[in-house]
């Protein structure tokens, strides 16, 4: 059950945030994976950031 559904039925009032960016097809799409439970955690590796940081150096100087 989604978070604004619990707090509707215990009549609890808040605010929920969330980021919706471009057109949202990208996001609904993401979405409905996550609340599916289909998302993997996936970790990016310090050697692979040090790669694209260098890539990203390059491509400016």
């Amino acid at each position: 059950m989604g978070q604004a559904k619990i707090l509707d039925e215990e009549g609890v009032s808040k605010t929920i945030l969330f980021n919706l960016y471009g057109h949202g097809n990208f996001d609904l799409g993401s979405y409905e994976q996550f609340l599916a439970g289909n998302l993997v955690d996936f970790e990016v590796s310090q050697e692979d950031i040090e790669k694209s940081l260098a890539e990203l150096n390059t491509a400016i100087i």
